[in-house]
């Protein structure tokens, strides 16, 4: 009996299940296809909110990533992206004519790495996608797996509403494995009300196995039950609560215990309850709406359904389905939101689109008004710059009722000055949001008391720019309480201020253009264009008096305002250009096209036989059989245009010399510095030979010469670094009569007069020259370059003369825009030999440029050398030149100081040392040994290191008196970092720097922590031991 007891059971229960199996796959079926409807409204909905004609403006390349129309569309493919239910991916295809589908525009960041830029080929697009360019029917495809994952996608067709032609295919991509958790949670309740019949039939077992069975399915619908993703609810008939699972716990906000046992009717919701009595008398109650937790701590959204239970006819008891929505209630806000501001930026920008100039200013309070309602604001503004954006005003302004306006006391704010942190925040295109005024960082301390003194709790600021321009900022603010704008509100508040931005800077263009179009007026009325008439058939010209004008003469002087085009060309044509307007007629004659208009350029003559440039634009009419009978046209002046462009070539062409001299002096910097270290054994090692070796030893002589070869080179090398500028920083009154005076008795001299004796060399100095303020060793460089191009330009014999003279200088000088005016020094090198050629002429100062046999000669710097050199004298050149010879003019600016008495030798006793103890440190092993050596002569012990670093790690255990310490090291830190991080281990560590190179701003820095004096590469016995002994008394 009770084997078949339990087939029947069995069989009554495979019904059921099938029952129940089939009734949820018909459920999960019909929640799939209204989900896919759902989509499919939401997917109409975003289509519907881009605009047609944007997406036709769009090319499927990267070129529409700079235009409006693109970043449009994607900022609101990413608002409605955000805003929808779960929706990954939003995005516009398109399909070209061979078949290939590809993006418009996605919804996604630029950074992000799902991001689909336009023009991106869809390579994996499915038969289902192509469909729809095809039939062009709305639908819901997928899942569809591709790079970017398992898809459900619905693919809305948008159409030109004009032609009907396919533009775009809207995809909106939702991802798998949400869409079939959503199809389980929806399809959860019938499948727990199948549960609970099948249990109920298993009640209704044998008493005798109930237990055991009871047991069984408790357990597994506890299972179930519990893990439920929304809250289930089990009542009795007088609405006590019997059984709760852990999702209404959670949501009801209240534990197991308190709520079994209570009776639904005190819970505390009372528009919740009304629903529930319902279910108590046998009706389905539905709830939809806040719900506040059974301890008051939170409120949140729910959707509730209760059901009552019959049997038999009566009423038992009642199950409650409750769901925690406020996620989606929160997205349909956000999206309702996003909609209302979208809306008021369309109302806003069709207004401004065909808003009046005149009216600007009332549009723009109605659009604030607007503005400052949707944003929850108690104020909004407008404030715009001038006064070269010094100065700002707040032009615009609307205030919620019971808010005292602030607008007349704005005026001509210096916003910089009162508000910088603010100014560099909005100079920076970033938004200004302080959702809290006393929040502000302690650096923005100004801005907090402003903002205070003004009422203001909270605020958000957008800056206004046009290009790179500022033009003003547009803003709301709380007085009334605090306040935080989201996302969508920086947004929506950065396009109005684009629309204002729009709209101010088109009514100044508007201005502009009024301006012009006066001037303009003006310019052509003082312009006096020369109109004229020409006849084919007589062969006659007529002009007016404003074509007379342009040639400088009168109707009355050239007899008429007739003649032919004979005496037209004779009068009026340069006669090397006759030949050339005649072909220019004959073309127009020739032309077929009835609407031919020519431009032409020639030389003119005017009435006193000058030369000048003139524009003739002409146009034809011709007869019904094609021959020109008439031709009409205008003549204009443009001799100041020819000369202008001319004088603009010039510009450019010094330019591009000058920029050539720059990086020719970088070169030459840089190759200096390596030469100074090769040269230091060259130049050092010698000295301290010769300071061992007694004076009559053989060695002497060959050391000596070795000795003057290294400073020839050296001389080389500071000849390059005068090319890399910077190095004549030392400065001090010098006359240029006793420079010369002294160069014309030095060996170089005598030894350049040996060469060209030929060569008579005169001076011509004023005896009351005046002081000029320069670098002595470079100033005798230059006359000493000049003396001796001079010299050397002369073939067979002839004369140098140098002479000197004071000038007053209030003129441009050749070859100069701009010269500062005032008193100048000038020093003058002529010679009377053939001159330099023009094509030469312009490039004489190109570092390594030479007509000269190089190697024998020159190296081509000593030009170069005296540019440089004047150029860090903030002096001028003007060369002359020509078959009678060449003139160099050097102007010095003055200076009123004395020149201060020569000061002795220093005996080597002075700067000798007692024993202190001397780190050297450089990265060149020649150069360590070359200092150290010089250091043990003075009498200092020396330890060498080769980096920066290892100096470090020995001054960790060791202290030294003094560290000469070599900037430039490679590979490895530099000087100034080497010293920042001794002195962070021996605070008043004494060093000296030394360099190859130029002073740079990396020894500055280092000097600027701490470290004593620059010496330069190579070095002298008395260069560092003054350098070392001075540091050392300090």
């Amino acid at each position: 009996m009770n084997k078949i007891i339990n087939r029947r059971l069995i069989i009554l229960l495979l019904f059921v299940l099938a029952v129940g199996v089939t009734f949820m796959w018909w459920v999960a079926y019909s929640t799939d296809k209204r989900m896919r409807d759902e989509l499919l409204v939401q997917a109409r909905i975003a289509a519907h909110a881009i605009s047609i004609k944007q997406i036709i403006s769009l090319s499927g390349s990267e070129n529409d990533l700079n235009t409006s129309a693109y970043q449009r569309i994607k900022l609101q493919l990413a608002s409605m992206r955000n805003a929808g239910y779960k929706c990954r991916f939003l995005y516009l295809m398109g399909r070209r004519p061979d078949g290939v589908v590809f993006f418009f525009v996605d919804s996604l960041p630029e950074d992000s790495k799902d991001y689909a830029p336009p023009g991106l080929i869809y390579e994996e697009v499915s038969d289902s996608y192509r469909r729809i360019f095809d039939t062009k029917y709305e639908s819901v495809v997928g899942p569809v797996t591709d790079r970017w994952g398992t898809l459900v996608t619905a693919l809305i067709p948008l159409r030109d509403p004009h032609t009907e032609n396919l533009v775009a295919v809207l995809g909106m991509d939702i991802d798998a494995k949400d869409w079939n958790r959503e199809i389980i949670g929806r399809s959860s309740i019938p499948f727990v009300v199948m549960l609970l019949f099948a249990v109920s039939i298993v009640l209704m077992d044998s008493r005798r196995r109930v237990v055991k069975a009871l047991r069984e399915s408790e357990k597994k619908h506890r299972l179930f039950f519990e893990n439920a993703p929304i809250g289930i609810i089990h009542y009795g008939k007088k609405g006590i609560i019997t059984v709760v699972n852990e999702e209404l716990i959670t949501i009801l906000g209240a534990s197991r215990e308190k709520l079994i046992g209570l009776n639904m009717i005190d819970l505390p919701n009372k528009m919740m309850t009304s629903e529930i009595r319902k279910s108590l008398n046998g009706e389905r109650g539905y709830y939809k709406g806040e719900y506040t937790s059974y301890t008051g701590g939170k409120t949140i959204n729910v959707k509730a359904v209760w059901v009552p239970v019959i049997q038999d006819g009566d009423y038992i008891g009642g199950v409650g389905i409750v769901e925690d929505i406020t996620k989606r209630k929160k997205a349909e806000e956000t999206l309702a939101r996003r909609l209302e501001l979208e809306r008021l930026i369309s109302k806003i920008s069709s207004e401004f689109v065909g808003l009046n100039s005149d009216d600007l200013n009332a549009g723009i309070d109605r659009a604030l008004d607007s503005v400052g309602v949707l944003s929850g604001a108690d104020r909004a503004y407008v404030f715009l710059f001038h006064h070269n954006d010094n100065l700002a005003d707040n032009t615009h302004e609307w205030c919620a009722d019971g808010v005292e306006p602030q607008i007349e006391d704005l005026k001509d704010i210096p916003v910089a000055e009162q508000l910088p942190w603010f100014t560099e925040q909005i100079r920076k295109r970033e938004v200004f949001h302080v959702p809290d005024v006393a929040d502000l960082p302690l650096e923005a301390k100004l801005e907090r008391d402003h903002f205070e003194a003004q009422e203001i709790k909270s605020l958000i600021v957008v800056p206004m720019r046009m290009g790179n321009r500022m033009v003003g900022f547009l803003g709301v603010d709380a007085v009334r309480g605090r306040q935080i704008w989201t996302d969508d509100d920086q947004a929506f508040l950065r396009l109005v201020g684009e629309i204002f931005t729009n709209a101010i800077e088109r009514k100044r263009a508007e201005k502009d253009q009024e301006n012009l179009q006066t001037q303009l007026t003006n310019a052509i009325e003082m312009a006096h264009l020369g109109p004229w008439e020409y006849d084919v058939a007589n062969d006659l010209f007529t002009f007016n008096d404003h074509f007379y004008k342009i040639f400088r003469t009168t109707a009355m002087q050239v007899g008429g305002y007739t003649m032919s085009s004979e005496e037209y060309n004779r009068r009026f044509v340069h006669p090397d250009d006759i030949s050339c307007v005649g072909k220019e007629t004959q073309k127009a004659m020739e032309a077929t096209d009835p609407q031919f208009i020519q431009t032409l350029e020639h030389r003119m003559l005017y009435a006193d036989g000058t030369v000048g440039y003139i524009t003739v634009r002409y146009s034809i009419i011709k007869d019904a059989h094609g021959q020109m009978v008439k031709t009409y046209g205008v003549n204009q002046d443009i001799t100041e245009r020819k000369r202008a462009e001319d004088r603009l070539r010039e510009s450019e062409e010094k330019l591009a010399r000058s920029r050539k001299m720059e990086s020719l002096g970088l070169l030459a910097g840089g190759v200096a510095h390596d030469l100074n270290n090769v040269l230091s054994g060259i130049v050092s090692y010698p000295e301290l030979l010769l300071f061992d070796l007694p004076e009559d030893s053989k060695l002497r002589k060959p050391i000596e010469t070795i000795q003057e070869s290294g400073d020839k080179a050296v001389s080389i090398v500071q000849e390059l670094l005068t090319i890399a500028r910077g190095v004549a920083s030392t400065k001090e009154p010098l006359n240029l009569n006793d420079i010369v005076r002294e160069y014309l008795g030095s060996p170089e001299f005598i030894k350049l007069k040996q060469f060209h004796p030929a060569v008579i060399i005169k001076t011509d100095f004023d005896t009351e020259l005046f002081n000029i303020g320069g670098s002595l060793v470079h100033i005798r460089k230059v006359i000493m370059n000049l003396v001796s191009n001079a010299a050397e330009a002369i073939e067979g014999s002839g004369n140098v003369i140098v002479s000197t003279r004071n000038c007053y200088v209030d003129r441009p000088i050749k070859g100069y825009e701009d010269v500062n005016t005032g008193e100048y020094t000038v020093l003058t090198v002529a010679d009377d030999g053939p001159g330099i050629l023009p094509d030469y002429l312009e490039r004489i100062f190109e570092p390594f440029f030479t007509k000269k046999v190089m190697g024998r000669s020159g190296t081509g710097l000593g030009l170069a050398v005296v540019w440089n050199i004047i150029q860090d004298h903030e002096g001028y050149i003007d060369v002359t030149s020509n078959k009678n010879g060449t003139t160099f003019e050097l102007y010095f600016p003055i200076t009123r100081d004395e020149i201060p008495d020569k000061t002795l030798p220093i005996p080597i006793k002075e700067y000798k040392g007692h024993g202190e103890t001397i780190l050297v440190v450089d990265d060149v092993e020649s150069q360590r040994a070359i200092s150290c050596k010089m250091l043990d002569a003075l009498g200092y012990k020396t330890k060498a290191v080769c980096s920066g670093e290892e100096a470090v790690l020995y001054l960790k255990e060791n202290t030294v008196d003094l560290i000469l310490l070599d900037m430039i090291m490679d590979p490895g830190i530099n000087g100034r970092e080497t010293y920042k991080r001794i002195i962070e281990i021996h605070p008043k560590q004494k060093a000296v720097i030394v360099s190859g190179f130029s002073e740079t701003d990396e020894m500055k820095a280092a000097q600027k922590l701490g470290a004593g004096q620059y010496i330069k590469k190579p070095l002298t016995l008395e260069k560092i031991g003054l350098a070392v002994k001075g540091e050392l008394n300090k």
